[in-house]
């Protein structure tokens, strides 16, 4: 049976008759062959291309059979072309030495074409079930490492299911507590709004006007604080569910500043307190306008609240190349440290009645903390007892 033509023998001898003879053998049975007079020419020839089997006379001149295999079997690219070697009956020669070289088999003289043949085929077949088996392998290590892999991604897979199932029934125990307060706010606020309206309902003529000018107040105040505490619940809500993205634009922050401390003047006029506006810097930033004017009347309103007639709230800033950083501080009552801890959290009541028994809604600074990171800043509050409170808030100069 004849073997495909990709099978291609290099044949060293420097016997003419013999590298005939042997080629003939080949030929006949469809190997392609290329032959070789010495070790050297073996050498030279495999530079430009490998053949699938050495045959390698033992006793060669200049380079001889044994020394050339050594020399095979050192080129990492070709360790595993079978060598065989050829020797005559005859020839004294060391089969251990030959075989220490790397040789797998020997043919010897003169040439038998069935023992050649099956020789030849054996080792071929040798060297074609390890290129399998080695492709197999390296097919099974590749799908090892890959299930590997795969099990390691389902691994993290399921830590992060775990880790984002435990966020979210600590945010549902957070926003439980919230709703829980808020509810608490808003019955106490509507519970206020029914004690004074069925005051006034029997018969209302029968009040004085100053006393009727108290209850109205009471009534619009009221009034007021329920729909900032709806509003800002209506805000979160949006938040929350990822309505609410900001839309940048370049606009310099003074001119937000100024803007918020106009609307707040008269609240703060009421109060004698004085509002100072520091910035000089001038300079565009990319923010959302209606998250941070949000962002700056709350902390204003709120330090106006906490602050005592007579004091004073500064708004100043400072700008790297990386960010603006904006503080808005006051010098009012300030806030205990462990309710400081708690300023920005969810599911703890920190709302406190101002200086004037101003009433506040609660979400307020929540609302200030999600705002501020829409943008990639940070915010937080420093404070004093007695000496007044400092927030500050960082905004990236490329968000």
């Amino acid at each position: 049976m004849k073997t495909e033509e990709r099978e291609f023998i290099l044949i060293a001898d420097d016997n003419p008759q013999n590298l005939q003879m042997l080629g003939n053998i080949l030929r006949d049975n469809g190997y392609k062959v290329a032959v070789a007079m010495d070790g050297f020419m073996v050498l030279d020839f495999i530079k430009t291309r490998h053949p699938d089997c050495f045959l390698l006379d033992v006793m060669m001149p200049r380079l001889n059979g044994i020394e050339t295999c050594r020399e095979l079997k050192a080129l990492a690219e070709i360790q595993d072309i079978p060598v065989i070697f050829i020797t005559g009956v005859t020839d004294t020669w060391n089969k251990l030495q030959a075989f220490e070289a790397g040789g797998v088999d020997y043919i010897t003289k003169p040439f038998q074409a069935e023992d050649v043949l099956a020789r030849l085929k054996t080792h071929l077949m040798l060297r074609a079930l390890r290129k399998q088996l080695q492709v197999q392998n390296d097919e099974l290590q590749q799908e090892i490492a890959e299930r590997q892999k795969a099990e390691m991604r389902l691994q993290e897979t399921l830590e992060e299911l775990q880790k984002t199932n435990l966020e979210l029934q600590q945010v549902n125990v957070s926003k439980d507590k919230f709703f829980s307060i808020f509810s608490h706010d808003l019955k106490n606020s509507f519970a206020l709004l029914l004690s004074y309206t069925n005051q006034l309902t029997p018969d209302f003529s029968a009040y004085k006007k100053e006393k009727l000018d108290y209850m109205v107040e009471i009534i619009r105040t009221t009034t007021n604080q329920t729909y900032a505490l709806f509003e800002n619940l209506l805000t979160w809500s949006r938040l929350q569910r990822g309505l609410i993205e900001p839309y940048f634009q370049q606009l310099p922050l003074v001119s937000i500043v100024e803007r918020s401390m106009n609307l707040l003047s008269q609240q703060a006029a009421q109060k004698q307190i004085t509002l100072i506006n520091t910035i000089q810097d001038k300079q565009p930033l990319a923010f959302d306008l209606k998250m941070i004017d949000s962002v700056i009347r709350n902390l204003l309103s709120n330090a106006i609240k906490f602050t005592r007639p007579g004091g004073t709230v500064t708004v100043s800033s400072s700008r790297d190349e990386c960010a603006v950083m904006v503080m808005v501080a006051d010098t009012g009552i300030g806030i205990p440290e462990a309710t400081l801890a708690n300023l920005f959290r969810i599911d703890t009541k920190t709302q406190r009645p101002g200086t004037e028994g101003e009433a506040g809604t609660g979400l307020g600074l929540i609302l200030c903390k999600d705002f501020i990171e829409k943008h990639g800043g940070t915010i937080w509050a420093e404070s004093q007892v007695g000496q007044g409170t400092t927030f500050t808030f960082i905004l990236p100069i490329a968000p």
